[in-house]
């Protein structure tokens, strides 16, 4: 229904962005003790308020309007087929570093 959303595989990285993130601070030179924490949550959104959530998406909002609403309906509707919520995982990399004197 709307096939341009899908990620291009060639955008992906190589690497994590955690760990990307943790080499870039620690090969700066500008920090010591650099570490990075992962959080993994999971965050349930019934079908209303994930709707909600995906018109925050710029690939969403860049649709025309017509088409947006089309898409949104069709995955409300999935959504209710199996049982009206979705379950987003999250994960939140917090990398740290004491900073050089």
């Amino acid at each position: 229904m709307a096939p341009e959303l899908l990620p291009d595989p060639a955008d992906v990285p190589d690497t994590p962005e955690a760990a990307r993130a943790h080499r870039e601070m620690a090969g700066s030179g500008l920090f010591t003790e650099v570490g990075s924490t992962l959080v993994e949550s999971v965050v349930e959104f019934q079908t209303a308020r994930y709707r909600m959530l995906l018109n925050t998406f710029s690939i969403h909002r860049m649709l025309p309007a017509q088409r947006r609403a089309r898409l949104h309906d069709a995955i409300g509707e999935v959504v209710d087929r199996h049982g009206g919520v979705v379950s987003v995982r999250l994960d939140t990399v917090l990398t740290m570093g004491r900073r050089r004197g």
